[in-house]
This record gives structure tokens, sequence and C-alpha cells, in this order.
């Protein structure tokens, strides 16, 4: 007779969120990386959606402590459209990287 306890598996911790801080000026997004680490491998969204992309920017690092503006017109959907200010508002934003602990994200919203 085998003896089986229960040992429980330990997961991973989960990749703290990003600690950014975006604005955006009417003509470009400024996004801050408050982290103490390098972002590596961004993807910038303005107006994500739950099943399919809104406007992307691939961007490379985003240093620590650095500020980093992208102009709106950057940001194109899956049909190559531009992000268009005086067709769109932001409403949403969001930027997913990878970092020292994992991948990690920001999400934020414009009322």
């Amino acid at each position: 007779m085998s003896d089986h306890s229960n040992s429980s598996a330990s997961q991973p911790a989960a990749p703290p969120d990003l600690k950014a801080h975006v604005n955006f000026t009417g003509t470009q997004f400024v996004i801050t990386n408050n982290d103490t680490f390098t972002w590596t491998d961004c993807k910038l969204e303005v107006n994500p959606k739950t099943f399919s992309s809104g406007f992307t920017y691939h961007a490379g690092s985003l240093a620590a402590g650095s500020v980093y503006t992208v102009g709106v017109l950057q940001f194109a959907n899956d049909d190559g459209q531009r992000f268009n200010p005086l067709q769109y508002k932001p409403t949403s934003f969001s930027i997913a990287c990878n970092t020292p602990g994992g991948r990690a994200f920001y999400f934020g919203n414009w009322g």
C-alpha cells in the first residue's frame, strides 16, 4: 500500500501590473514607465477590445523612469486603418510588456 500525501503544487506568482502613467494630448500619447526596470517587447493599444484588437503600436524597450511620446497616427488596427482623433475618441489604453518577472500589463480608461 502506497502513501499518497496531499501536496499542493506551488504556482509562480503573477507578475505585478506595470506602473505606467498615460496621457493623451490630442495628437500624441505620452507614456511614462514608473517602474524600476525596463519594459521590453511592448505592445501599446488604444481602445482595446475583448475579442479583437483596437489600434496597436509595437514598441521595443521602454527604459525605467523614461517618458515616451507616440503620435496617434502610429497606431493602426488589423485592417491597417490609422487611429484618427477626429474620427475616434480614445476611451482606453493598454500596455503589455515583458519584465524581469514575466509578462505584465497596464490598463487605463478615460471617461
